[in-house]
């Protein structure tokens, strides 16, 4: 096959600039034109040992997928341009461009080696809600490379990537049973029904834990079959046509599912089932939530055209940039200019890696270069570029100068400019031209990346925006006494784009500490094992005066090695009034104590960071990363959702204490958010090692002046109530495979990791010039509870109870995911449309009907609910109660429908408790009698239809590798009968 290779700049800049829709901010941009996708990164990751086969599979896979995506997509999409970016540590191959921006951690497909958890299941990890796309989809290397094992498993490879490309664009969800509970649902007559979209695909159950026998033999009783009980659709002349997001291994499998009334009756999507899709989408189809993607809403299908990809195969080039600091008369306020120089001096010399290039630029009412672009391949390299920071300030603001002698630089280079970083610092607002707006040209044309510091509350709301523009990262400096913000987005704007990479540092912890006068401050560290190596503790003096030598510090290791001024370790750097001291060989495993001395009259602020490297490069250190949903706010009232991801290499940390730290603008105190990993809220997934929040708590607008409305926003980790563990079960969305004991299970016990601390930033949330905020203590409450995510029927039949259902939920909050909702409503029907439909006509749930627990007092948002509730008789057994749920604020805000949970009216009164309304007990005898000699009439049909259907392929149990075990379904099925299911 002849590898297209297209190195297009202009397409490459598409790329960069153009927002994404629907996609994590800090994962590659994927670009629409004329109905071709242009710019899914794929990494391999530097682990990987170098094997050609992996690009030429790679290859072959999205070709095929391209022409698979064009037919699902009903002629809408299909991979236009394909980037494949090559591991550092191969060696190099003309073939190969170089890298502009791109990293592993800003791919969307990354290629690694296998999840303890998936194995080599192919996955995408999804923790934004429903249409909203995934953070990456995870390949691995035997994947790709062995087709006979992938398509054994899951069919055909190109298939395959069309199933994860709804979780990573779309925001699909699956459609197959991820639980046991999953497994079988009720549909409206009440009978137990496999967990498949679409109904009109059929197969037989088997329990594949009692030797594959039947099961689900008698679904018309409405009693769920036994634990081990799984479907297996027929692999040949299967009717079901959809969908990719169930078993997209099936050879008659070409669509999503939807739900048009006079779309293909094959593909039409089946709201009951029991699965991830419903739950999280509200019981909407695939193709509904498609429908509803700009993918589809700005484009005309084109049927006749070559799918096949443009690749483009790079390779990860040194780290090049430039610091554009501003150097205007306001930098001489509130030591401003002696706080950047201190920062830009740790980040030159400790958090930049050796080869990388640096460029100095100085702006005020014009601009100057005061260092061309550097390589750094020593220390002494370091010190010399550190001796051409800013020492005065003067003038005016002239941000566009700045930029304009950035991209110089870079200019005048060996390289080109393309996806270097400009990082730009400045405090107030531009009033020399060339403005922003002038440059934004020079911006596109040389295809760099911008990060933006705002320097104070007055710095120009433009910065934001440009880095959004310009895939960059955004930071504030409040300069309220207690922000780290300045330090942590220095270290941010290297360690976020190299998370994977072992060796680059991980923040521990950042804080301020007040000590006074004429007095000393105690204050301890927790170093967890999974660090240890280039461990470094500063301390930053925040108070700039005569006298320099005020402040001194002795570390003490957890075994009480003693680290003072006279140690050879500890260094302080008189021109910034930095004392840091670096533990050589690997630092010990525990608490680690200091003491912060004070000689001055006055109290001084003292930062205090540390940075630790992976103890094992292999299996690298326990990472914390955060950002914001929506880092620039356009509506009102304003919302968006914090998120913190805490995991080692891929396997997820749950339980810990992970909190956000918001500083707010004007006066207002700084104020903090619990984030939570329990599936509810805003956090869609439980126990995925992903932490999340809405963040609410915004202060008027007119305590921003004429500012712009800033919040800085950083996130600490911690072991603090002592419940965190690390697990190797990863929640996440991924194909799925023939085999069930493919699917990953969470049977391993979680690890307790003990003491540890992790810090991140999470950048800027700023609020849009038209966003107003009234005062919060005045203002009317518009915000709804959020939906209820996880309603279900988990009522024990061996109760003594009889006529009752019991429910359990997630409680929300009053407003989204915060504080206490006032009430619930809470309403049953006899059929899934008429409450999906028209819930306000179901039959409510009063207070009088409830057995046990309560709808009018909830419990704070996040607490589980539990309710028992007594039901009329029905009018017949073979029907099913389907149940929604919606919270209520005081003002009358109401959340949206919850998921709809079901249970069958056989279990609502069960054996001789269910006696039919109106009849007799001769009637129901006679009855009995009659059903007898029917089910006697019919046994020769039986044997006749289980006879057929034995010699029907399903799907294959059968694993060929030791590192599963398995049983021939195809065995299973001639040792016993089988059983053929249809959709009702």
């Amino acid at each position: 096959m002849a590898l297209k290779i297209s190195v297009l700049l202009s397409v490459v800049f598409v790329y960069l600039s153009t927002s994404g829709v629907f996609a994590l901010q800090r994962r590659a941009r994927i670009t629409l034109e004329n109905n071709g996708f242009i710019g899914p990164l794929i990494a391999i990751n530097e682990n990987i040992p170098e094997d050609s086969d992996i690009v030429d599979s790679l290859i072959k896979i999205f070709t095929a997928a391209s022409a698979y995506l064009h037919q699902a997509s009903r002629n809408h999409t299909y991979f236009s341009n394909v980037t494949i970016l090559i591991p550092d540590s191969w060696n190099d191959d003309p073939s190969y461009e170089p890298a502009i921006w791109e990293t592993y951690d800003l791919a969307n497909v990354i290629v690694d080696d296998p999840s303890p958890a998936w194995w080599e299941s192919p996955y995408s990890q999804q923790v934004l809600p429903c249409g909203q796309g995934a953070e990456y989809t995870h390949l691995t290397p035997r994947w790709i490379t062995d087709e006979d094992f992938s398509t054994y498993y899951w069919g055909p490879q190109g298939k395959v990537i069309v199933h994860e490309w709804g979780h990573l664009r779309w925001g699909l969800f699956d459609e197959y049973a991820h639980t046991e509970e999953e497994h079988f649902y009720y549909d409206e007559n009440g009978w137990t029904q496999p967990t498949r979209c679409s109904e009109e695909v059929d197969g037989q159950t088997r329990d594949i834990t009692n030797n594959y026998k039947k099961c689900n033999k008698r679904p018309e009783d409405g009693v769920m079959p036994d634990p081990g009980c799984r479907f297996f659709p027929d692999l040949e002349d299967n009717p079901g046509t959809a969908s990719y997001l169930f078993a997209n291994y099936l050879d008659s499998v070409t669509d999503f599912c939807h739900s048009e009334e006079d779309g293909n009756p094959a593909s039409k999507h089946n709201p009951l089932a029991n699965n991830m899709q419903n739950k999280l989408c509200n019981h909407r189809s695939s193709w509904d939530i498609m429908a509803d993607h700009p993918d589809f809403t700005t484009t005309t299908p084109i049927s006749d055209i070559d799918t096949t990809p443009y690749f483009n195969i790079i390779k990860k080039r040194p780290r090049r940039v430039v610091l554009v600091m501003d150097v205007s008369l306001s930098m001489l306020l509130n030591d401003r200019l002696k706080l950047l120089v201190q920062a830009a001096t740790s980040y030159i010399r400790h958090v930049l890696p050796l080869g990388s290039w640096i460029g100095l630029v100085e702006f005020s009412s014009s601009s100057n270069i005061t260092c061309p672009l550097t390589q750094l391949t020593d220390d002494a390299v370091r010190e010399s570029v550190i001796a051409l920071l800013p020492k005065e300030s003067h003038g005016e603001t002239c941000i566009g100068c700045g930029i304009l002698s950035g991209i110089n630089i870079l200019e005048e280079s060996t390289q080109s400019t393309h996806g270097s970083i400009l990082f730009l610092i400045s405090d107030g607002q531009e009033n020399t031209r060339p403005y922003i707006d002038d440059v934004i040209d020079n911006i596109t044309v040389s295809e760099i990346a911008i990060d933006t510091m705002s320097f104070s509350e007055q710095a120009d709301p433009k910065l934001a925006s440009l880095s959004d523009q310009f895939y960059g990262f955004s930071y504030y400096f409040s300069e309220v006494t207690s922000s780290t913000a300045l330090h942590d987005g220095f270290t941010s704007t290297v360690v976020d784009r190299d998370v994977s990479d072992p060796a680059t540092p991980i923040p521990v912890t950042s804080v301020v500490e007040r000590v006074r006068k004429s007095n000393k401050r105690n204050g301890n560290v927790n170093l967890d094992d999974t660090l240890g190596n280039h461990t470094k503790f500063f301390f930053y003096s925040r108070v700039f005066d005569e006298d320099e030598n005020a402040i001194t510090v002795e570390l003490t290791s957890p075994s009480r090695v003693e680290y003072d001024k006279n140690s050879p370790e500890y260094v302080f750097d008189l021109e910034t009034l930095t004392i840091t001291i670096e533990i050589p060989d690997l630092a010990e495993q525990g608490r680690w104590s200091y003491t912060i001395f004070n000689s001055d009259s006055v109290d001084r602020d003292v930062e205090v960071a540390v940075h630790s490297v992976a103890s094992d490069p292999v299996l690298g250190a326990m990472r914390l990363t955060s950002w914001v949903g929506d880092p620039i706010i356009t509506k009102s009232p304003p919302q968006t959702v914090i998120y913190a991801e805490l995991r080692r290499a891929h396997n997820p940390v749950i339980g810990a204490n992970v909190v956000a730290i918001i500083d707010r603008p004007g006066e207002n105190e700084v104020t903090t958010l619990q984030l939570l990993d329990d599936g509810a809220g805003a956090d869609i997934i439980k126990d995925d090692g992903t932490y999340s929040a809405y963040f609410l708590d915004y202060v008027s607008t007119d305590d921003c002046d004429d500012n712009a409305c800033r919040y800085s926003v950083s996130v600490t980790a911690d072991d603090i109530d002592g419940n965190a563990r690390i697990t190797t079960y990863k929640p996440a969305s991924g194909a799925l495979p023939t085999n069930y004991s493919v699917i990953p299970v969470n049977t391993n016990e979680p690890i307790a990791i003990g003491l540890f601390e992790r810090k991140a930033t999470g950048g800027v949330i700023q609020l849009a010039e038209d966003v107003i905020v009234g005062d919060p203590a005045t203002s009317p409450d518009v915000l709804s509870p959020s939906r209820i995510i996880d309603l279900a029927d988990s009522t024990d039949v061996n109760t003594t109870y009889r006529g009752h259902v019991t429910l359990k939920w997630t409680a929300v909050g009053d407003d989204l995911d915060q504080g206490t909702a006032s009430y619930y409503d809470l309403r049953y029907a006899a059929s899934f449309s008429a409450i999906f439909n028209n819930f306000d006509d179901a039959t409510p749930v009063e207070e009088n009907d409830v057995i046990e627990g309560t709808l009018l007092a909830p419990q704070p948002t996040r607490s589980r609910e539990e309710i028992t509730i007594s039901l009329p008789i029905p009018p017949t057994k073979n029907m099913t109660y389907f149940f929604a749920l919606v919270a209520v604020d005081e003002a009358d805000n109401r959340g949206e429908l919850s998921n709809i949970a079901s249970a069958s009216a056989s279990l609502v009164y069960l054996g001789d408790e269910y006696i039919l309304p109106g009849l007799e007990a001769w009637a129901i005898a006679l009855i009995t009698l009659a059903c007898l000699a029917a089910v006697a009439g019919t046994v020769a049909v039986v044997v006749y239809v289980v006879k057929k259907n034995n010699n029907k392929k399903v799907a294959p149990e059968e694993k060929t590798d030791v590192e599963q075990n398995g049983v021939s379904a195809q065995q299973a099925h001639t040792n016993g009968k089988s059983q053929t299911v249809t959709h009702a």
